[in-house]
């Protein structure tokens, strides 16, 4: 069973990397972003990997990203065991990093890398201290590459701009790729900036992109139930960043 579940895995990565055929920079606040370019294999062309933004400076980062880093990292002094530095007003917390000299070298290395002309931005208001200006403040951007998740539970003042509900919700962004992929043609989005989701897409991601698809329909056909109540995800193992 588990050498089936392997092939299945290796087969759509290689599906998945003939489904996008442009360069691009997923700007993320959290290490969706980072799954994502692992999953094709792909070097990181964003410099938001291994780091952490807090919500409100999220939104400013964001809102500056093409003229912001004209300014140098400034790194503090905390008590954090992992690089802190601020970036044009913006706390950024390198948190997957040994050392500032390994931070800034890696973010400046991944910054020059940036695909100015397809620029794709992700964001989740599901994740605590987002508030409803912010949420105004990304409907008022709109941009037109991006997506943003929220909790189906949530209750929200406006719609969101390229909002999408999401009923399984998960604060672990690396889960949350293998969650969120079942919502929209991850590969479509990337390809045109659409937020769409086929009938051939969604059975395709059934039988070869969604990893915790075979689980949870085993777990449908053994208890009869709904998987989602028993599934224990875990995130995906850490990887050397590039």
């Amino acid at each position: 069973m588990q050498s089936i579940l392997n092939v299945r895995q290796e087969l759509s990565k290689k599906v998945a990397q003939k489904l996008v055929s442009h360069s691009f920079t997923i700007i993320s606040d959290d290490c969706w972003g980072g799954v994502f370019y692992r999953y094709l294999n792909l070097p990181y062309l964003t410099p938001t990997v291994g780091l952490w933004i807090k919500p409100a400076d999220y939104i400013k980062y964001i809102e500056n990203f093409d003229h912001g880093h004209q300014e140098p990292l400034i790194f503090q002094t905390t008590a954090k065991d992992y690089p802190v530095a601020t970036l044009s007003g913006v706390e950024i917390n390198f948190m997957h990093y040994k050392s500032q000299a390994e931070a800034q070298q890696k973010y400046t290395r991944r910054l020059l890398r940036v695909q100015k002309d397809r620029q794709f931005f992700k964001i989740d208001f599901g994740k605590p201290g987002y508030t409803i200006d912010d949420i105004r403040r990304w409907n008022k951007l709109k941009l037109k590459n991006s997506v943003a998740f929220y909790p189906s539970t949530m209750e929200l003042p406006e719609e969101v701009h390229n909002g999408i509900a999401v009923s399984d919700w998960s604060p672990n962004g690396a889960l949350m790729f293998d969650i969120t992929r079942k919502y929209f043609d991850l590969f479509q989005w990337i390809q045109s900036g659409r937020l769409e989701k086929s009938l051939l897409y969604t059975v395709f991601n059934a039988l070869l992109f969604d990893p915790t698809a075979p689980k949870r329909i085993f777990t449908n056909l053994l208890y009869g139930q709904p998987a989602a109540t028993r599934l224990n995800l875990t995130p995906a193992p850490a990887r050397a960043e590039s």
